[in-house]
């Protein structure tokens, strides 16, 4: 009789797990709008429920409709990326001019002539005057600029005036944008290097490489506040401490494809191998802890994105969702996608290789 009450009581949470499993798994996407975009545009931004597109020698602004808001025909290219800021659109032009236009209409706030005569990233951050401390979360820090040249300069403006804050110049070749990670910078170089530098000065606090041939993949990269996780040209793991400055540990047993994400209780890290499987990796040690295959995805990971609360890869033409240790594919476009430009918990905007922006839900 007591093993009869038993089964009975645990085949109702069976059925209900069972039940929530299926309902978390069949969250297929549809799409809510698609458009196509002029094929000459290369980079596109969305941000306040608006696109901001730019070629070399143009910047527009659309609606989720792809109405036209406003369209901003530059007498000179394009030598760095558009950062959006503020609803500012700050930018350095071929005539070494740093730019900022309104994304409101697409006018002209204010320009500065550089005396820096090189190709540029820029990106931006909160920044206290007083070069005491910077910190992404107080009220009272104002925008700032961070200009990273090729040439080995470093700039830190005001985004408001162009004030300049500070500069450094380094015997290097600065090929990335910076990561930024709280009141500090990562930024690669031709050199093979990966540097680190303090945010408040722009000075270097350190810098790592293997062996004197060796290359970062700078396309992956993943962080937490003790360590930064990156991939070399082999395609093997490092993990690097950030406050040493020094190597932690090396996964080289398998090529790795993509970094994917970091568990959520900072034990693992996720990535793709070169058979496609999803690899588990212990951010303590380095080693495998597990693999999980699918026949479903056969390309490679380009973005990792998180839609209410659960990971999706996009692979190809396909996106696919990370759950309960499965891979299960909830979405094909008609063509490979380029680029995931947006994403929250109410949609995700896409690029494909025709041109298509689609708004997904």
């Amino acid at each position: 009789m007591k093993k009869i009450i038993i089964t009975i009581l645990i085949v109702p949470f069976i059925i209900l797990a069972q039940v929530k499993d299926k309902l978390l798994n069949s969250n297929d996407f549809k799409i809510i709008n698609k458009f196509q975009i002029d094929s000459t545009i290369t980079h596109i931004i969305f941000n306040d429920n608006k696109f901001i597109a730019y070629s070399n020698f143009e910047i527009s602004c659309f609606d989720n409709e792809s109405k036209l808001i406003w369209k901003n025909h530059l007498r000179d290219s394009l030598i760095s990326n558009v950062n959006y800021v503020d609803n500012n659109l700050v930018f350095i032009n071929s005539k070494f001019d740093l730019v900022s236009i309104s994304a409101e209409n697409g006018k002209t706030i204010q320009s500065l002539g550089l005396d820096i005569y090189s190709k540029a990233f820029i990106c931006s951050f909160d920044f206290k005057n007083n070069n005491e401390s910077i910190s992404l979360d107080n009220s009272d820090f104002q925008k700032a600029l961070l200009l990273i040249f090729e040439n080995g300069t470093l700039l830190c403006l005001d985004l408001n005036s162009f004030q300049e804050y500070w500069r450094k110049t380094y015997e290097e070749t600065f090929t990335s944008l910076p990561l930024i990670l709280k009141n500090k910078f990562l930024i690669f170089s031709k050199s093979g290097y990966i540097n680190y530098f303090d945010l408040n000065n722009g000075l270097l606090l350190w810098k790592w490489k293997e062996t004197k041939n060796f290359q970062f993949n700078t396309n992956s990269i993943l962080n937490n506040d003790k360590s930064v996780y990156l991939m070399n040209d082999e395609n093997s793991l490092y993990s690097i401490n950030l406050i040493l400055g020094k190597l932690n540990w090396k996964y080289d047993k398998q090529k790795i494809l993509n970094l994917l994400f970091l568990s959520d209780d900072g034990k693992f890290i996720y990535a793709q191998n070169e058979n496609n499987n999803i690899m588990q990796i212990s951010l303590l040690d380095g080693k495998l802890r597990n693999e999980f295959k699918s026949n479903e995805l056969k390309s490679i990971v380009s973005y990792v994105f998180i839609y209410k609360g659960q990971y999706f890869f996009v692979a190809n033409d396909k996106l696919f969702k990370f759950y309960n240790n499965k891979i299960n594919q909830v979405f094909k476009n008609d063509f490979p996608f380029e680029k995931l430009i947006y994403t929250d918990n109410s949609q995700i905007i896409l690029s494909d290789i025709k041109n298509n922006i689609l708004i997904l839900k």
